[in-house]
């Protein structure tokens, strides 16, 4: 939320223990940002740390680790007062211009861009799946899969902060269904595009474990039966076991007469062998094109260790276009039926999310 505007100036607090600086470019030098440091550094007996700096053609930004030591601006009067910020009226009386902006909400998640070069990404802790950041690790190690850069990623009490530098370009998804003709994608860069996927894929299911697991050894998430937030699995040790815990989650909901039981355990797919890295939500709009070429492949948070025949039942909804995938990830047409057959059929019951407290550029 906003913690202080003076000026061209504005300090944000994300979580109790970052904050980032902004100054719009059209004050006179740098010490407006260096002043807000010192008086961090005097004000408190804690550190700060500059994190990133940077800047774009409108304005300055520091990424800070610490604890403001400023006096912030409280608002009091709800009606003038942003209620994901707390930005209000007498804020917007400074010349100070917000380019930290909301860009998306889904859920109990926000989505801001700092200025034109990063996202920053608010979600609750626990709520939503979190193996974004060591898998793109991994991959950014060992491939030449293209992913975001420039992460990092930390929690506090209550929130789970992603950091990441924008990727180039516009998703794949934007210039296919929603383009306009004349932005739209040729067919030529389609099937390069589509030839490039393939390759990456093929990449990332190199990688295999003996049990299904997130990168970091974590519990995977199961987003196909369940509702699309997903559930978390335990640890089992085989593809028999995998398939008890789903079965016994649809015991579990009391919905389901025992025949229905039956033929769940009979017709799981039977696909075995070891659990292959699975992107787990891969669609046109987390693929980032630019220039005719993937720039990027987005959002690994569902990513893990998971059966072959997964990312073929959770994607079988890529365009014609993206049909060369498949020879990287596999054709599983029995595990599709029976995954379309059961999908969201798991009721884990609502799960209560919270209020969210996140800033934005309302007023």
């Amino acid at each position: 939320m906003v913690f202080s505007v003076t000026g061209n100036r504005a300090v944000w607090t994300l979580g109790p223990e970052y904050f980032l600086i902004e100054e719009n470019r059209d004050s006179h030098d740098d010490g407006g940002t260096a002043t807000v440091q010192s008086s961090c550094e005097d004000t408190t007996s804690l550190p700060t740390k500059e994190v990133r700096s940077w800047e774009d053609g409108k304005s300055k930004f520091k990424l800070m680790k610490g604890i403001p030591g400023i006096e912030p601006d409280i608002p009091l009067d709800r009606e003038k007062t942003c209620p994901n910020c707390r930005y209000t009226s007498d804020h917007a009386k400074n010349p100070y211009v917000s380019h930290c902006q909301l860009f998306r909400l889904v859920g109990a998640r926000g989505l801001w861009t700092i200025g034109s070069e990063y996202f920053l990404k608010e979600e609750p802790i626990g709520l939503y799946p979190d193996g974004d950041a060591p898998t793109v690790e991994l991959l950014r190690a060992f491939t030449t899969v293209p992913v975001v850069t420039d992460m990092i990623s930390w929690t506090d009490g209550e929130s789970k902060f992603s950091f990441t530098k924008r990727a180039p370009g516009r998703p794949l998804s934007e210039l296919r269904i929603f383009a306009e003709d004349d932005n739209r994608i040729s067919v030529e860069d389609d099937n390069r595009i589509g030839d490039e996927l393939c390759e990456y894929m093929r990449q990332v299911r190199q990688f295999t474990s003996p049990v299904p697991m997130t990168v970091d050894g974590k519990r995977i998430y199961d987003n196909i039966f369940t509702h699309s937030s997903g559930q978390k699995l335990s640890l089992p040790s085989t593809i028999d076991e995998f398939r008890d815990q789903l079965r016994d989650r649809l015991i579990a909901g009391g919905k389901h007469a025992p025949h229905s039981i039956r033929a769940f355990q009979r017709d799981f797919p039977k696909e075995r062998g070891r659990f292959v890295l699975t992107h787990g939500d891969l669609h046109p709009s987390n693929i980032i094109i630019h220039n005719g070429h993937i720039s990027a492949i987005l959002d690994w948070e569902h990513a893990g260790y998971y059966p072959v025949w997964w990312e073929y039942a959770n994607e079988a909804y890529l365009s014609k276009a993206d049909r060369g995938i498949y020879s990287a990830i596999g054709v599983y047409p029995d595990a599709c039926r029976f995954c379309a057959t059961w999908m969201g059929k798991f009721d884990m019951g609502t799960r209560y999310i919270p209020e969210r407290s996140i800033f934005c550029s309302k007023w």
